[in-house]
This record gives C-alpha cells, sequence and structure tokens, in this order.
C-alpha cells in the first residue's frame, strides 16, 4: 500500500512532476521521486539529505556517487565493463532485465548506474 503524502511533499512531487513533463504526481513519485529516497538523495519529506547536497555539487559529485554505488548497487555490477573499464550498458541493462525489470526500467536503471559509474 502506498504512503499517504502531506500537502507539503504532494506540493514537491508536482512541482517535480511539472519540470519534468510528467503526467501526474503519481507518475513523478513512482518514477523519479523514489528513486531519489532510493538512492539517499532526498529523505522521506523531499529534502535534500547530506548526500544530496554533496551530489550537487561538483567537488563533492564523486563522493556522493561512490556511496551510492557503495551502499545501493551490488558488487557484481562492477565486473560488466567495456575494454575502457566503463560500464558496458548492454551488459548493465541485461543485468536489470534478468533481474525482473521491464524494458524501460532497466535501461534507465542501467543509465543512472552508468552515470553514477563515470570517472569523467
Amino acid at each position: 500500500m502506498a504512503r499517504r503524502l502531506d500537502a507539503g511533499e504532494r506540493a514537491r512531487i508536482e512541482v517535480v512532476a511539472a519540470l519534468m513533463g510528467m503526467s501526474t504526481p503519481d507518475s513523478a513519485e513512482r518514477n523519479t521521486v523514489s528513486h531519489l529516497r532510493r538512492l539517499g538523495l532526498i529523505d522521506e519529506d523531499g529534502n535534500l539529505t547530506s548526500r544530496g547536497n554533496k551530489w550537487r555539487a561538483d567537488l563533492s559529485y564523486g563522493e556522493a556517487c561512490q556511496k551510492i554505488l557503495d551502499e545501493i548497487y551490488p558488487d557484481e555490477l562492477g565486473t560488466l565493463v567495456d575494454d575502457d573499464g566503463s560500464p558496458d550498458a548492454t551488459k548493465v541493462k541485461t543485468w536489470f532485465g534478468h533481474q525482473g525489470y521491464g524494458d524501460s526500467n532497466a535501461r534507465q536503471m542501467s543509465a543512472t548506474y552508468s552515470t553514477g559509474s563515470s570517472r569523467d
């Protein structure tokens, strides 16, 4: 069962939905906000966490990404690399697909993982 949102959180999610061109706040909650929460970038009320603030700043972005990689993603994903040592998008997407995610979710999760893993 989905948790009930207070008026302030609902308003923040409505802003996310509008900025991202999503049809409804429920879509924003399902497709964006819940993932930001899972990555530890925002708290239950939709406010930035310490990690979220580090993720926003160029100087501490890499540190925040490394914490996400260490805490959220399994080590197995780190082995799915191309010849340059960068995440192999096709292999990573396939891995997420094998975890039971649909094509669209697997593609989005692969992109998020690959962006966070980038050492550039």
